[in-house]
């Protein structure tokens, strides 16, 4: 017997089959016709009949298949992978390459900025140079305005200074632009945007005045409160507190010429003004000094000496002197009579 594949069926035939082909072939056309089976199954051609030695491996060409499949999945994973680390890697890239372009035009934006302020600065000084070299005070008139200039200026420069005490500084170069503006009544900005800038530099006055005089007032409170336990100390009926170091001899009458020196200072020490050390005094009939010298004055005599100590109201109040006196400051004031001389006799000195 011998084992044949045919269209999907296994027939054993006699090994005479092989050699009686004829024979064979009448025999399965009787079993074709017993099983009904149609003809392209029994078909004995060349192409469908085949040993089973020589039939191809199905399972394990599936087998490699299935495994050069996996391969390439995993490999194409890896690709993927891949991929979306380079895609990151260029959404990174962007994002600093956008950063970087935003800087770069902000920067360039601060250079004009800076260019056109520094070419303001130049026309200005130049401005004032040609000003300084063709003004000529060679009149009353000049003098005068001149006179007015400078004491204009010292106003700005006490506002600066006003400004910086609340915690404000402004840059002089500046400020010197918009006041050159308001003389020629050509502005650099909107009037609205001024209005708003004022605005708010007045808001943040007001918050740093409050609390400078916040820590004025505490100072000075602690200071009286000390300062009244002291040997000797008196509170006048006006409201501040007194001592006499020297009551002097002579007395002193309101039309009395008195030369009087004054040290003023803050109850930190610091020195407000000291006219011993300037060498300086100030002389006036005693009815004119203010108030509160006037009171101190009337409790010595001729070369006496006092120190008094003054709260904020009798004193430079909620505004202060900016910037070396802050509002709602105590003051202490050191004063001694250098001479008198009755008004029948003029001056003194």
């Amino acid at each position: 017997m011998k084992k044949y594949w045919i269209g999907g069926v296994v027939l054993l035939l006699p090994l005479t089959l092989s050699a009686a082909p004829n024979s064979a072939l009448s025999s399965l056309e009787n079993i074709r016709e017993q099983s009904g089976a149609p003809p392209a199954l029994l078909s004995l051609s060349n192409k469908s009949v085949a040993p089973v030695g020589q039939l191809p491996v199905t399972a394990q060409m599936l087998a490699k298949e299935n495994a050069r499949l996996r391969q390439r999945q995993v490999a194409l994973k890896q690709q993927l992978q891949t991929l979306n680390e380079m895609r990151q890697a260029r959404d990174r890239l962007q994002e600093q390459l956008e950063q970087a372009v935003k800087q770069g035009d902000r920067q360039s934006q601060l250079e004009q900025e800076l260019l056109q302020r520094q070419q303001e600065i130049q026309q200005l000084t130049q401005t004032l140079g040609k000003q300084k070299k063709t003004k000529q005070l060679d009149n009353e008139l000049a003098k005068r305005d001149y006179a007015i200039g400078t004491a204009l200026g010292k106003e700005v420069q006490a506002l600066l200074l006003a400004r910086e005490s609340a915690g404000i500084k402004v840059a002089p170069d500046t400020a010197l632009l918009g006041i050159a503006d308001a003389i020629d009544g050509k502005y650099r900005l909107p009037q609205a945007q001024i209005s708003k800038s004022l605005h708010n530099v007045e808001l943040a006055i007001n918050k740093g005045s409050q609390q400078q005089k916040d820590r004025a007032e505490q100072e000075g409170k602690r200071y009286r409160q000390k300062f009244a336990t002291g040997k000797n100390v008196k509170k006048a009926a006006e409201g501040y507190w007194y001592q006499i170091a020297y009551v002097g001899k002579g007395k002193l009458k309101p039309d009395d010429n008195v030369a009087v020196s004054v040290k003023e200072s803050l109850p930190d020490g610091k020195v407000i003004g000291d006219m011993d050390l300037a060498g300086t005094y100030v002389t006036q009939p005693l009815k004119d000094f203010p108030p509160l010298f006037r009171s101190a004055l009337m409790k010595l005599e001729n070369h006496g000496e006092i120190t008094l100590v003054a709260p904020p109201e009798l004193a430079y109040g909620d505004r202060g002197s900016p910037p070396d006196i802050p509002p709602g400051a105590t003051m202490i004031y050191h004063l001694r009579i250098l001479d008198m001389k009755p008004a029948a006799e003029g001056g003194v000195g």
